[in-house]
């Protein structure tokens, strides 16, 4: 199902990979349910419904999944298919949490520290955040590097920028684009265009839209690369027609 839903080593085909998910859920596979959940949840072959997305979280639960209480816990924390209840939300996550589940960790650790639909405790947050980072999860080094770089904790732009570094170095495009901004910019690191410039082009060239803008834009300042107005056009002119608002 992953893979013919993501196209991986097969063509995408977001129906095969619903049936495959059913099923592996009618088969009691707590991890297909947990897929067949996301599939009502984003509409992948099926009506999009928040109810039954939140029936297949219940179930995966039900059946000892921990990815199954991380879903749980922000449906909770969200009202997706069922009413907003913060403490409900905070109480499966950290079941997920303490079992080790790095998305539980992350969405905690987020929740904790935005305060989103729960009381705010940075702290703690941060705390979890590190825990998820220490088991590899790149995106928890992204959301630490926002949490000191918007100063949700303390603002430390080294610390940022280290974090932001952790992402990209894990394959992170939202870490490449913000480390190729402090880079470009010497936020919290030593300026280096060409650098900057390096990260750019290698989101850019994983479909991130906002770095290919900015590799546009390096092209037409000569920022970390011979200034070429031909290339940057032909960039501002892709980025156009992704739908960049700006480009």
């Amino acid at each position: 199902g992953d893979l013919t839903l993501e196209g991986i080593a097969l063509e995408r085909d977001t129906y095969q990979a619903y049936n495959y998910y059913r099923s592996a859920a009618e088969l009691n596979d707590l991890l297909g349910m947990v897929r067949l959940g996301e599939c009502y949840e984003r509409g992948y072959h099926v009506e999009e419904s928040a109810r039954k997305a939140f029936t297949w979280y219940e179930r995966a639960t039900n059946g000892g999944s921990t990815e199954g209480m991380a879903q749980l816990g922000r449906c909770y924390l969200n009202g997706t298919g069922v009413m907003q209840n913060s403490k409900l939300a905070l109480e499966w996550y950290g079941k997920a949490a303490e079992a080790n589940n790095l998305s539980a960790m992350r969405f905690l650790g987020e929740a904790l520290i935005s305060g989103n639909g729960m009381r705010s405790n940075a702290k703690q947050g941060v705390e979890w955040l590190k825990r998820a980072a220490e088991f590899g999860d790149r995106e928890a080094y992204l959301q630490l590097g926002f949490a000191h770089m918007d100063g949700s904790v303390r603002e430390d732009l080294r610390a940022a920028a280290e974090y932001f570094m952790q992402a990209a170095e894990r394959g992170s495009e939202e870490g490449m684009y913000h480390i190729a901004n402090c880079l470009k910019d010497g936020v919290g690191i030593r300026k280096d265009p060409q650098k900057a410039y390096e990260w750019y082009k290698l989101a850019a060239e994983r479909d991130h839209l906002e770095s290919l803008n900015q590799l546009a834009v390096c092209y037409s300042s000569g920022t970390g690369v011979d200034r070429n107005p031909k290339k940057a056009f032909e960039l501002f002119s892709k980025a156009s027609n992704q739908g960049h608002m700006q480009a």
